[in-house]
């Protein structure tokens, strides 16, 4: 889905269902942030881990991810809409501080 984050920004958020090691059914509510070329030191992408409120930076074949998982047992669905939304305005600003402010990759 596409995210509105601030006027004249979206950002596509991907939400997939799986299981935990337990079984148990979670949700991973995850965006591209940018392609691992753009980024020259990767301990910078450990120091903003550090900082995130919601998700976490991973790396996936040549994408950095921000990524949140949340359990679908009793989930509370405008909890799961903030966390959409701030996976959304989290991967986007992280994609501004990769690319430049006036590149909106999605």
């Amino acid at each position: 889905m596409e995210v509105p984050t601030e006027p004249g920004r979206t950002q596509v958020v991907q939400v997939t269902r799986g299981a935990d090691p337990e079984g148990r059914a979670m949700l991973w509510i995850w965006s591209v942030v940018a392609d691992t070329s753009v980024v020259s030191d990767p301990w910078f992408l450990l120091k903003k881990n550090a900082e995130l409120a919601y998700g976490a930076l991973a790396v996936r074949g040549s994408q950095i991810l921000l990524v949140e998982t949340r359990g679908i047992d009793g989930a509370d669905p405008m909890d799961l809409a903030s966390a959409v939304f701030h996976v959304a305005r989290a991967a986007d600003g992280f994609e501004k501080l990769a690319y430049g402010a006036g590149v909106d990759q999605r």
